[in-house]
């Protein structure tokens, strides 16, 4: 049988990737700097419409809170095993989009929208670490009444928890949705 490389460049990217890591290494790859995470949220092609406060990390003092949208109370999964081709999860109205390059072995990768009341997504395996920013999109046009300010992103151990960081996010008012950068696992959700 006999594959055809629509894209050899991007092949050998992938190959190169995969030859120079050592194969005792573990599957999470180490994340990559604020400024590549920042340039993955801009491919999405949006002018952000928040990213003041982005990038923080660490428990802080922060206005934000976690936006509750009743709409959300059914739950919905997705799962894939995602290899270093990557590939997209959809879980409910939301994606996961993990590009190529992004894990050097193929991984069983499950996005969740847990239908609590929260525009929200749980990733597993959780600590799970990206060579490459994966892009994450959350819809809240569902939500009646919209968040009240300019939502962002954010990363929290579990959604009744601080929030930890708060992700540079891109916004589309006309389309309801929110798109950051992911370089790793863990629960993320809309904040107002």
């Amino acid at each position: 049988m006999s594959l055809k490389l629509r894209n050899p460049l991007l092949a050998a990217g992938v190959a190169f990737l995969v030859i120079s890591c050592d194969a005792g290494q573990p599957t999470a790859i180490s994340p990559t700097t604020d400024a590549r995470a920042a340039s993955a949220a801009s491919s999405a092609s949006l002018a952000p419409t928040r990213a003041p406060q982005s990038g923080q990390r660490g428990l802080f003092d922060s206005t934000l809170t976690v936006f509750a949208c009743a709409a959300d109370s059914v739950a919905a999964s997705d799962s894939a095993n995602i290899g270093p081709l990557g590939g997209t999860l959809h879980f409910g109205p939301n994606t996961l989009l993990i590009p190529p390059g992004a894990v050097l072995r193929t991984t069983k990768i499950t996005a969740t929208a847990p239908g609590d009341g929260h525009v929200s997504a749980v990733f597993q395996p959780e600590g799970l670490h990206f060579l490459v920013p994966a892009v994450l999109t959350l819809k809240y046009s569902q939500c009646s009444p919209p968040p009240s300010g300019s939502p962002s992103i954010v990363y929290l151990k579990g959604l009744l928890d601080p929030i930890l960081e708060i992700l540079p996010t891109t916004i589309d008012v006309k389309l309801g949705t929110a798109i950051a950068p992911v370089t790793h696992f863990s629960v993320y959700a809309l904040a107002d």
